[in-house]
């Protein structure tokens, strides 16, 4: 080491001392959700999502976790039984949209930018069936497993 350099010593952190960073959070929902289910185990469901920009950035779209879509045959080929997905439709501010569904994420294009502090309105009216022995989202002899729907 030359004179007048700082030793600097760099160390490899094992996965158990990582130090995480916090990220802002970027939205705030309130949901209203009606939610049957026929005699054929057939769940339908009306979710109206009022989300309102929190963030400091306008927005184009809106990404929603959807876990239904990850248990059907085209996701989860290996279940025996697998989950049934129908989305009838999705509103946005009162206007039939289109939408794009990729595994376990709903996109919802905007038909304008969201500035920060505003609100949109996202309706959605789907059914589903849930597949038999698998994880969160399942039906286990009589009991329903409703995670992330």
């Amino acid at each position: 080491m030359k004179d007048g350099q700082e030793s600097v010593e760099h160390t490899k952190k094992g996965m158990f001392e990582f130090d995480p960073e916090e990220v802002p959070q970027g939205s705030e929902s309130k949901y209203d959700i009606l939610l049957k289910m026929d005699d054929d185990e057939l769940f339908t469901i009306n979710s109206s999502i009022n989300v309102k920009n929190i963030s400091n950035e306008s927005w184009a779209t809106i990404p929603l976790y959807f876990i239904p879509n990850m248990f059907t045959k085209t996701n989860s080929p290996s279940l025996s039984k697998p989950a049934t997905l129908n989305i009838e439709k999705v509103i946005l501010d009162g206007k039939n949209i289109e939408y794009s569904l990729k595994k376990d994420t709903l996109l919802i294009p905007l038909n304008r930018k969201v500035a920060p502090k505003e609100t949109v309105n996202i309706n959605i009216l789907y059914s589903f069936t849930l597949p038999e022995n698998g994880l969160r989202f399942t039906k286990n002899d009589s009991s329903y497993h409703l995670a992330q729907w």
